[in-house]
């Protein structure tokens, strides 16, 4: 396995802004034509066509992370685990995150885990800093490690989040300097089924509240069988070729799009599936 995480850019640390469209499929050969002549391709996109995400999200028992989304203050938070599959099948690797917005920038901070840590934060149980976790994560000095996952013990210990859902896609990335583009489709979504009744317990009061458009408003605009997500990952200014390119002849949709929000919302109206995923 270690292998495999080798095989991964050392990204650990981000701090960009993201903007999001949704863009027609019928124009998805379009764009990817278009990113292909400005950009180039990365990590699984460049080696196998496309990398399947996936991401295991961890959620508060009082639906903190996913409210937080909704009323959309300066600072907010996620947390999740995300795994790589290039081109669907070839494991790549794991890590968990903890995701921030503070004044419109997203910050991203995480570390490589394994199968064994992975189990511990869905059960709700922290981290040892042991051997393995320092090989995993060669590329982090042992005082960074540390810190991260301090971090994510102290949350784990306060907050006591419990496995809520898991969220997969294909994505296809594009990388320039500082700019990344990323295309999703194939959305699927599942609740876990035993962090259902806490959603349930939630509902009315979600539902009564003048924050819940944000959430109905996600599901009456987006469809996965007619739309890919596309994010535009830069430091603050994105190229005129793109945004003629985007607006003019893709269609675009500029969008305020979270695929766990989307999720959550969707399990609050009683449309997405639900599995009994034990971790």
């Amino acid at each position: 396995m270690l292998e495999s995480f080798q095989s991964l850019p050392a990204y650990d640390q981000f701090i960009r802004i993201e903007t999001k469209f949704f863009i027609p499929r019928s124009s998805l050969r379009g764009l990817e034509s278009l990113l292909y002549s400005y950009m180039s391709p990365v990590d699984g996109t460049k080696t196998a066509g496309f990398t399947k995400v996936e991401s295991h999200y961890i959620e508060t028992p009082e639906l903190t992370f996913f409210t937080d989304a909704l009323k959309k203050p300066q600072n907010r938070m996620k947390v999740r685990i995300r795994k790589y599959y290039d081109g669907g099948t070839k494991f790549q690797g794991s890590f968990i995150e903890i995701k921030r917005k503070e004044n419109g920038v997203s910050k991203k901070k995480r570390f490589r885990i394994g199968d064994w840590e992975e189990s511990e934060i869905l059960r709700g149980h922290t981290l040892a800093i042991t051997p393995r976790l320092e090989s995993l994560n060669f590329n982090l000095r042992r005082d960074q490690l540390i810190s991260r996952v301090t971090k994510i013990n102290e949350l784990i210990e306060n907050q006591k989040p419990k496995y809520a859902a898991r969220v997969a896609y294909e994505r296809r990335a594009f990388e320039k300097q500082d700019l990344r583009i990323t295309i999703d489709q194939n959305l699927e979504s599942e609740i876990i089924y035993s962090f259902l009744p806490i959603i349930r317990s939630h509902t009315e009061e979600i539902m009564n509240s003048n924050y819940w458009l944000v959430g109905s408003e996600m599901q009456k605009i987006y469809d996965r069988t007619d739309f890919a997500v596309v994010e535009v990952k830069h430091s603050g200014k994105i190229p005129e070729w793109m945004v003629a390119g985007f607006k003019y002849l893709m269609c675009a949709q500029d969008v305020s799009f979270s695929k766990y929000v989307w999720s959550i919302s969707e399990a609050i109206s009683g449309r997405i599936s639900c599995r009994d995923l034990a971790p």
